[in-house]
């Protein structure tokens, strides 16, 4: 095992600080897996400097994987372990379970406030259409 110096410690982390920083001021979900491949290569090069048996013995080869599977996602679809899993007992996308909470929680606080049920989800129901808020697959009209 090898001791790192203050210096090589002191670039290890500004390293990260400029990854973390590009990250954070992108909005381009491509640039955004380039700064996550930068991470990786960082992270495994430390590794690897710090103690040159994680890579004999095989430490990395999780990271390794996952820096392979992202790198290769520019070239077409996403590997096994990166493609996502659409389990039946759940909502299509985890944003629409959040949206339905506080729609049922605005209608839940009505409730308690007196509202009879149907006229607290109603009134919710229109709010939300007003905002163009819809159903999928329900058009307007």
């Amino acid at each position: 095992m090898t001791t790192l110096s203050p210096k090589y410690v002191a670039g290890f982390l500004d390293a990260l600080r400029q990854v973390s920083s590009e990250y954070k001021n992108t909005k381009d979900p491509i640039l955004k897996r380039h700064w996550w491949i930068q991470e990786l290569e960082i992270l495994r090069k430390v590794a690897k400097d710090l103690d040159p048996a994680v890579d004999r013995e095989g430490l990395l080869v999780p990271i390794n994987e996952l820096y392979n599977s992202l790198d290769e996602l520019r070239f077409g679809p996403a590997t096994a372990p990166l493609r996502p899993v659409k389990l039946s007992h759940r909502p299509p996308d985890p944003k629409s379970a959040v949206f339905r909470g506080y729609a049922a929680g605005a209608s839940e606080l009505l409730i308690r406030n007196g509202a009879p049920a149907s006229v607290a989800d109603n009134w919710v129901a229109e709010r939300l259409t007003r905002q163009g808020c819809l159903k999928p697959g329900v058009e307007r009209g």
